[in-house]
């Protein structure tokens, strides 16, 4: 039954991924390759539910997933869902995609105030997410007042800049 619960919720948080991928905007000056790519970062808990998506239509883009085998994320990912596996040394992974125009999503515990974009959260057995606006301005990224509306919207813990 556990098992069963957790297939069911990462099934839901493939298709969250999928449809963050409709409110956000990227920079315009950056590269748009003929894909889009969702890549994942250490241990993937989707397993097939996310490879269901693959294929699918992103802004007229083919939409790719791809999984990262060390901690090096190559330019072509768009959306980075970084896995708990990895939540032992979110700062050393964080740090260099702050001020790339990747959107990073985690269900990590205190991922979205430690610099990440998109925390995803199981509250009363549904996924719920918040959002750190100021690591979604480091990355040049621009939400959707909508998305943003249904959020738990944080902050930084350290603002830039503060001693």
């Amino acid at each position: 039954m556990a098992d069963d619960q957790q297939v069911t919720e990462y099934r839901i948080k493939a298709a969250f991924l999928y449809n963050f991928t409709r409110f956000v905007n990227w920079p315009a000056d950056i590269a748009q390759p003929d894909r889009f790519t969702i890549c994942i970062l250490g241990a993937d808990p989707f397993g097939k539910a996310i490879d269901s998506l693959a294929g699918k239509a992103i802004n007229g883009k083919q939409l790719d997933i791809l999984r990262l085998p060390g901690s090096h994320v190559p330019g072509e990912c768009r959306v980075v869902y970084i896995s708990n596996s990895e939540s032992g040394h979110l700062d050393s992974i964080l740090a260099p995609l702050g001020a790339r125009p990747i959107l990073t999503v985690s269900d990590s515990p205190a991922f979205a105030e430690q610099g990440g974009i998109i925390r995803l959260k199981l509250v009363d057995m549904k996924v719920r997410f918040d959002i750190n606006i100021d690591a979604a301005r480091r990355a040049g990224l621009n939400i959707s007042s909508k998305l943003l509306s249904l959020a738990t919207i944080v902050r930084d813990e350290t603002p830039v800049g503060a001693q």
